[in-house]
């Protein structure tokens, strides 16, 4: 019991370490946004709570930990689907809330039904410049394709967030390992961002290093940094709002 309980610890320290590392990165998160999780093995997963920057997630009040099983269940209830989009909502949301199983008033993020259908032990979620350079290509499943090995990765076709993009989730899971006999080990989120998982935060640095360079090599630099303008801003002109503005960096690679 006691070594179980180090090791969940353990995965705990390395899962913030994991969330501050991509969160204090400029080119991976806009704004604070994103969320992570991991599963320890006991039934349960720990999940960074709703609006919790990713670099300040601390261990316990910037998590929670949900019952995978009662997550699932949401996921595979079908009578859900045909509900009306507020009562649907609501009873998400219910359910979700009612999964916890640690002392917390927070909420769950929303990608939590997606993180508990996910491989690997850690998974994380983020809104990369260069990742969302090309998720937001009319062509992006294409060019995704002929930059990485289709086997690895998974396109995720863009959804309302919350059980309908989860449901994409499982499709394409399923799918996925009937075409290729194995699973995915990061997803491009059409219009979104990027999910990435392993079973170490070694193997998520490792995937993350690999990704980039390819991206990076296509894209080019993403390293804009927009200045105030002197006059009102233009469709080309730089954002007035922030000198690190997503919009402006991704459509300074998309114009490149």
């Amino acid at each position: 019991m006691l070594k179980e309980a180090m090791s969940v610890n353990r995965e705990q320290t390395q899962l913030e370490e994991m969330c501050r590392s991509h969160g204090a990165d400029p080119d991976m998160v806009q704004g604070g946004g994103g969320n992570a999780s991991f599963k320890p093995g006991n039934g349960g997963m720990w999940v960074t709570l709703s609006g919790v920057r990713l670099k300040s997630a601390r261990f316990p009040e910037g998590f929670v930990q949900v019952d995978l099983d009662a997550i699932r269940s949401i996921v595979s209830d079908r009578s859900l689907s045909g509900l009306p989009q507020a009562r649907l909502d609501q009873a998400v949301l219910r359910r979700v809330l009612e999964s916890r199983t640690s002392p917390t008033s927070g909420r769950p993020s929303i990608e939590t039904m997606i993180h508990a259908m996910l491989p690997g032990r850690l998974a994380i979620h983020t809104h990369p410049v260069h990742a969302l350079a090309l998720v937001c290509l009319r062509d992006g499943p294409e060019v995704a394709a002929r930059l990485f090995d289709d086997r690895r990765f998974l396109w995720i076709p863009y959804a309302k967030p919350g059980l309908f993009l989860t449901i994409e989730f499982v499709r394409g899971i399923e799918e996925h390992a009937r075409r290729t006999g194995t699973k995915p080990q990061w997803f491009f989120m059409q219009n979104h961002g990027l999910i990435l998982t392993g079973d170490s935060p070694e193997n998520i640095e490792k995937l993350r290093r690999e990704v980039f360079s390819v991206l990076r090599d296509h894209f080019g630099d993403a390293g804009v940094r927009a200045k105030q303008p002197t006059a009102s801003p233009g469709p080309h002109a730089p954002c007035p709002v922030a000198a690190e503005c997503a919009c402006c960096r991704v459509r300074h690679l998309l114009r490149r």
